[in-house]
């Protein structure tokens, strides 16, 4: 009877300290090499949206799991192939084209596109400027479409920042577009003063997402979008924000 009684008062305990929903699982979380963004960095998962994700399992989201080395494309493709497992994708950047084959978790991390050139008289002034130019960006850019509709004819693929980086910086290609988080610190890590970069036209202002598709659990998804609101609420948001700034 006191075994009874003991074991009765430990599991009313279990559930007042873990007050809220409890996952027997991970979510695995796919992207590719885009610091500060999220990346491998001495062997871990690091980035803005790795801290902010992990930070969230505080206030109720599942423990997350990260797998940031994959090809876009490929990333791209394993999350909608995802069935039993719940699968989610970093950094996701919404587009009109991306709008219904993907369920848009949470926002993450505010974001804006710049064009940016290297070695020229004056920056870019306007994004028609640079429609005569080679624009070097990801391979899998959510930009690349609206490039495509608006006149760009010369898009320039990599599969990694810090490639497109080394073409700009030696006159491969004329210009990068991407995230100002990215453009600074890919040019950084080649070794090059961030400060040099020549900042241009802004070509969306945009949010970073972390996404999934369709077949994610609503739940799941729910506890995720409720810890990071709480988080920006209380500033652990922009603390965050501010450590990788």
């Amino acid at each position: 009877m006191k075994l009874s009684q003991g074991f009765g008062v430990l599991v009313i305990t279990l559930f007042v300290l873990l007050d809220g929903p409890v996952f027997a699982f991970d979510v695995k979380v796919l992207g590719t090499e885009a610091m500060p963004l999220c990346g491998i960095v001495d062997g871990k998962p690091s980035g803005v949206a790795v801290d902010v994700l992990t930070a969230s399992t505080k206030y109720g989201a599942p423990n997350f799991e990260f797998r940031l080395t994959l090809p876009w494309a490929r990333a791209l493709k394993m999350v909608h192939e995802a069935s039993s497992t719940p699968v989610a994708i970093i950094p996701l950047s919404r587009s009109p084209k991306r709008e219904k084959i993907f369920k848009w978790i949470t926002p993450l991390v505010p974001n804006q596109q710049r064009f940016a050139t290297y070695g020229r008289k004056e920056p870019l002034k306007t994004i028609d400027e640079a429609k005569t130019l080679s624009i070097g960006l990801l391979r899998g850019h959510s930009a690349i479409p609206l490039l495509k509709q608006i006149g760009f004819t010369k898009i320039d693929n990599a599969n990694s920042t810090e490639s497109n980086a080394m073409k700009l910086r030696y006159n491969r290609i004329d210009a990068l577009l991407d995230s100002v988080w990215i453009l600074a610190y890919s040019w950084k890590q080649i070794g090059e003063n961030p400060k040099d970069l020549q900042l241009g036209p802004v070509f969306t202002e945009t949010v970073i997402y972390l996404g999934s598709g369709l077949s994610f659990p609503d739940d799941v998804a729910k506890s995720i979008a409720n810890a990071i609101e709480q988080m920006k609420e209380n500033g652990e948001l922009q603390k965050i924000f501010d450590k990788w700034r």
